[in-house]
């Protein structure tokens, strides 16, 4: 299912033109059952194409035609599979990266990675920790795990006040930009 989530949000980008070209990288393996592989990508258009539905045939054909003329190209690098930090990432893939107007990050492992896994104080400003990356960031994440920053002061606080375990209990999200 999340994978349909990214290519929805792939076909927006870019059939109303507010991206290019997208870069989709995709896990070399996965690590969660969530995880996506280039040929789960393929697996996916494939099954869009033959839907029952009209609009979802249409999205596939969409998703394919953007394969075909290069405006969605799929990469897979261990780095995403990796334990290393995002200010541990290689050159290569920093570089490639630093390329882009935008990049979206999605997933709690993925911010996670971002942020080295560390419990920063929670209002810290995002920009501080992420101040290495490689072009402007989206972030988009269901928290899943004990960590977070850039929320305003005194939030953190009122959150466990008024709701025990929201750090953790896959209920909160948070979307950050990062410029």
């Amino acid at each position: 299912l999340e994978i349909g989530y990214d290519l929805l949000l792939v076909d927006f980008l870019l059939q109303h033109s507010l991206a290019r070209q997208i870069l989709f990288h995709a896990k070399p393996f996965p690590t969660y059952v969530s995880d996506a592989t280039i040929p789960d990508v393929h697996e996916m258009i494939s099954y869009l194409r033959v839907c029952d539905a009209e609009n979802v045939r249409d999205l596939g054909r969409r998703l394919q035609d953007y394969l075909d003329n290069g405006r969605l190209n799929l990469k897979a690098d261990f780095y995403w599979v990796s334990p290393l930090a995002g200010w541990d990432m290689p050159d290569g893939l920093r570089d490639e990266l630093g390329q882009a107007d935008l990049l979206i990050s999605k997933g709690d492992a993925n911010y996670r990675r971002w942020l080295g896994d560390r419990h920063w104080e929670p209002d810290l400003p995002i920009d501080r920790p992420l101040a290495y990356r490689p072009a402007p960031l989206l972030l988009m994440r269901v928290l899943k795990a004990e960590m977070v920053v850039g929320l305003e002061s005194g939030k953190a606080q009122r959150m466990d006040h008024d709701h025990p375990g929201w750090m953790s209990n896959g209920t909160w999200g948070v979307i950050q930009f990062v410029n």
